[in-house]
């Protein structure tokens, strides 16, 4: 496996995408937690060697209802959301390695942003060992997207009314769902 251990999405450190497409011929278990979502490129990458994942996003102007009906409809795929701003985590653990980082799972955020992204290991850095307990929170606070709520949030971003600002999408969103906030300090 060939990873890079910094991502800026440039030619000289990598491209964010190729975190999950160099993630090993057989991946077992991916946890993916960004707040904007808008297309399946990284979860493809796992779910076709075979790998489970669990993805956290959050509902806002920017994540698309077609990105996540395709995750959703994904067996090796479990969704969870939350609708509030509060959450902003974007970190992915695939096994025994993290990705601790300021890019989304958008194709800008993945391939043409200016990100910064640091790779860890289980095996080499201590720090390692609180994401997935960090995750684990994360998931357990996070409602479960299911077809009831994916139609209502398609109701929601395809309306006329839908605000582009993500502090009046917040209050919008909540005329279609109920909130979903990540706990705080």
């Amino acid at each position: 496996m060939s990873l890079s251990e910094l991502y800026a999405n440039t030619r000289e450190t990598g491209y964010t995408i190729n975190f999950f497409m160099k993630a090993g011929p057989h991946p077992r278990s991916g946890l993916l937690a960004a707040p904007f979502f808008t297309t399946n490129d990284p979860i493809k990458a796992l779910t076709d060697k075979g790998c489970d994942v669990r993805l956290i996003v959050r509902f806002s102007p920017i994540t698309t209802p077609e990105a996540l009906r395709e995750a959703l409809e994904n067996p090796r795929v479990k969704v969870r959301y939350f609708t509030d701003a509060k959450f902003h985590t974007k970190l992915y653990i695939i096994d025994d390695i993290a990705l601790v980082e300021s890019a989304n799972l958008t194709d800008s955020g993945l391939k043409a942003n200016r990100e910064l992204s640091v790779l860890l290991k289980q095996d080499r850095d201590e720090a390692f060992y609180a994401l997935p307990g960090l995750f684990d929170e994360l998931w357990n606070d996070a409602d479960v997207l299911n077809e009831e709520v994916l139609r209502e949030y398609e109701k929601a971003f395809k309306s006329k009314e839908k605000p582009t600002h993500e502090d009046a999408f917040e209050k919008f969103i909540h005329k279609f769902v109920k909130p979903a906030a990540p706990k705080s300090i």
